[in-house]
This record gives structure tokens, C-alpha cells and sequence, in this order.
């Protein structure tokens, strides 16, 4: 199960870059305007995303807005610098268990009564 169907059966509403950004636009424009209409991103990183200069790009632009970030480190990933003093979640892999606990404390942090 990847993350993102998973926490759409949870119910959260999921913006990412392929279903937000049409060809053409600019990628960088494109991702701080999704950033800034957002009131958290949840930050996963993992072996392939560390490859990424957009993960650390993303995580700039949400700390400069002041947009809460829910850290999520999987595949043994060493957090970004930039993440000191917030505190992630780690995971080994993803299923419905492991989801739950991301599902859990976005639920209450958004008053989520389903």
C-alpha cells in the first residue's frame, strides 16, 4: 500500500505533485502555491525522496510560510537539518498499521470526527 492511497482511505485530502501540476507550468511556482494554500504538509522522506533536491526545496519554502510540518521518515533515512526539533514518525513500511498513527494525529490536529 503506498501512503498516499492509504491516507485517502483514511479520508485525508492528498496534493501532490502529479495530480496538482499540469505540463507546462512551473514545478517550483507550482509547489509553493500548493504549499502555501495548505495548513500542514506532511514531509516524507525516504531513501528515493533523499535523491530529491525537492524535498529539501519543499521543506524551505513550508518553513519560511510557518506551515506545521508532520514529519514522516521512512526506509532508515537520516531527518534533515532542517526538521531539528520537530518531532517525525519513523517507518519501516507502509500498511494500514503503520499509516494509522499519521492518520491519527492529523485527525486530531484538524478535529476530524469520522
Amino acid at each position: 500500500m503506498e501512503i498516499e492511497k492509504g491516507l485517502v482511505d483514511f479520508g485525508i485530502k492528498v496534493l501532490t505533485d502529479y495530480n496538482t501540476i499540469n505540463i507546462g507550468e512551473n514545478i517550483q511556482e507550482e509547489i509553493k502555491k500548493n504549499i502555501q494554500n495548505v495548513n500542514k504538509i506532511l514531509l516524507i522522506t525516504s531513501q528515493n525522496s533523499e535523491k530529491s533536491e525537492w524535498i529539501e526545496n519543499e521543506l524551505e519554502i513550508a518553513k519560511s510560510l510557518n506551515k506545521q510540518i508532520l514529519p514522516v521518515i521512512f526506509d532508515d533515512v537520516m531527518p534533515s537539518k532542517l526538521l531539528t526539533g520537530i518531532k517525525y514518525i519513523k517507518l519501516k513500511e507502509i500498511n494500514s498499521d503503520t499509516l494509522y498513527p499519521i492518520y491519527l494525529s492529523i485527525k486530531k490536529q484538524y478535529n476530524i470526527t469520522n
